[in-house]
């Protein structure tokens, strides 16, 4: 009968700590501090939501063009979609070669203290890695960013240097050029083109 027991004692921790949180909690919207960094934390939150553009990215002693470095980021709900694609060249033994950097994934985050974004992921995959394989990951582990939002910009820096920034994109309508491409695919597979769905 160890199993129910254990069963029990679980259940009553789990019941403690959540009463401890619920306790802590009350007492921070008490404090005057903890309840204006709640705000602040909130407001960003809402400020973040939506699709970002990468514009550059640093890397602390590489210098990086930023044509050859790009990202795109969407924050949605408390989740975050994230994917980044790079270049750079390599000397290999008679000619230069380029070498190719891709990272994607889903994230959940939330702003925290001192301005602080912080992600853990859901799934995702990169080749960030000596041999360059493709690496599926399940298990993401968490990370934080210093925020600075400033006029539509966004930068996320790491405790190690590196810093990536962001354009805000604002919605705009699908491009026209793709719709005459798609009617023409159709066109060529024997499909009609109603002129009312153009």
């Amino acid at each position: 009968m160890r199993l129910p027991i254990i069963a029990a004692l679980a259940c009553l921790s789990l019941a403690a700590l959540a009463a401890q949180d619920e306790e802590e909690e009350t007492l921070n919207l008490r404090d005057p501090f903890a309840r204006h960094a709640q705000t602040e934390n909130a407001r960003l939150e809402k400020e973040l939501e939506g699709s970002w553009m990468m514009m550059t990215y640093h890397h602390p002693g590489t210098l990086i063009d930023p044509a050859d470095a790009k990202g795109f980021l969407i924050f949605s709900d408390g989740y975050l979609s994230l994917t980044l694609q790079a270049r750079q060249k390599s000397q290999g033994f008679f000619t230069e070669r380029t070498e190719y950097t891709i990272q994607a994934g889903a994230y959940r985050y939330r702003v925290s203290e001192g301005r602080l974004l912080q992600t853990v992921g859901i799934i995702g995959f990169s080749n960030s890695n000596p041999g360059g394989d493709l690496d599926f990951r399940s298990v993401i582990l968490p990370e934080e960013y210093q925020i600075l939002l400033t006029k539509g910009l966004l930068t996320l820096t790491c405790p190690d240097g590196r810093s990536f920034r962001f354009r805000r994109m604002e919605r705009t309508a699908f491009p026209e050029n793709a719709v005459d491409h798609l009617y023409r695919l159709r066109g060529a597979a024997g499909e009609g083109v109603d002129e009312e769905d153009r």
